[in-house]
């Protein structure tokens, strides 16, 4: 029995017709309350949130629930993973099942911006299927869900966009790291290693603003394209900084940053001001070691060694399919950036 004196069922008796009760009684009342009660379970339960135990007559908290409730996310989120995700899903794939979120169902289409998000189309990378293409598939292009894929590729071309669609990418760029984080939790949860590691990427284009396919100096201040092609497609940023001589260098006097930066504008177009901007963040680029990766067997309880140098040959590991592995590497933060001495030790189970 719902008891009806419970605060929170006081606002029911003020707005009957908004919850369009026509029972007014304490028995009608009862009814509504159990009805909507068990409608709630049922919804969960359709969503993997929860299960039930008939014997015990217990509600049962899934991983699902778990993460739909770590992630503040709507438990059709938690659904809409369950139908969309797969195994072995692309970069691309996981943006377009992020991109559909009922999260993203408020994300507002203003009049004629339909036409805008289509002129958004051309200066984005990825094609949605208009069906010229033979897809089948035509695209809604005053969907919420539309607009969001094109704002989070306007996000990762550095595309400009109109002042509206400014404050709305940033609503949508606020709210993508829990989801994303609960997206990536689901991949491991299923154990899809594939998956889990382009949810990895995606998490990564989103931090830096990037295509996982551009050239990493873009990630350097006001590098173009241009500007990669003077310094060599060839370089990264730790060979750059071995030769501009700052590979873990603490601090590099005001005067031979100037120098340093004479030096790149030979290669580039870049003005003063915005070659020291470059020297500076190579500077301050953060340094990450990686060591003590091992691969380790639940079933044949045997660890496997992992080498990572580029000296030493490393034979290829045979997994078994549908064994559970726990991946367990050591990251040590170095450089100018380093606050002590940081370790993390990370492990992941895949299966």
């Amino acid at each position: 029995m719902i008891p009806l004196a419970s605060p929170h069922n006081r606002m029911i008796f003020t707005a009957f017709s908004y919850y369009g009760i026509d029972d007014f009684s304490p028995e009608g009342m009862t009814t509504f309350l159990q009805h909507t009660a068990d409608k709630c379970v049922d919804e969960l339960e359709a969503s993997s949130c929860i299960e039930l135990d008939e014997t015990e007559g217990t509600i049962i908290p899934t991983r699902l629930g778990h993460l739909a409730s770590k992630y503040y996310l709507h438990h059709l989120t938690m659904r809409h993973f369950a139908t969309h995700l797969t195994a072995q899903a692309s970069v691309e794939e996981l943006l377009k099942v992020l991109a559909d979120c009922p999260e993203y169902e408020e994300i507002p289409v203003r009049h004629n911006e339909n036409h805008t998000n289509r002129d958004l189309q051309r200066l984005v990378p990825l094609r949605l299927d208009d069906g010229s293409g033979g897809g089948g598939g035509a695209v809604d292009w005053e969907s919420p869900h539309t607009k969001t894929h094109l704002l989070y590729q306007a996000h990762f071309s550095r595309a400009t966009v109109p002042v509206d669609y400014a404050t709305d990418q940033l609503s949508v760029l606020e709210s993508c790291i829990r989801i994303l984080q609960a997206l990536l939790d689901f991949c491991m949860v299923k154990g899809w290693l594939r998956s889990s590691t382009n949810a990895m990427i995606l998490q990564q284009q989103m931090a830096q603003a990037r295509w996982y396919w551009d050239h990493p100096l873009l990630c350097l201040p006001h590098l173009r394209e241009h500007s990669v092609e003077g310094i060599g497609w060839g370089m990264i940023v730790p060979r750059l900084q071995l030769e501009m001589g700052v590979y873990g260098v603490n601090m590099v006097p005001e005067g031979r940053v100037k120098s340093l930066a004479l030096r790149l504008m030979q290669k580039t177009i870049l003005e003063e001001a915005e070659a020291v901007d470059v020297i500076r963040a190579l500077v301050q680029w953060p340094l990450a070691k990686l060591s003590n990766v091992v691969i380790r067997s639940e079933g044949a309880n045997a660890e496997i060694p992992m080498s990572l140098s580029q000296d030493e040959f490393q034979p290829l590991v045979e997994l078994q399919c549908g064994e559970l592995y726990r991946l367990r590497v050591r990251l040590e933060i170095l450089g100018p950036n380093r606050v002590g001495t940081t370790h993390l030790n990370i492990m992941n189970e895949l299966n």
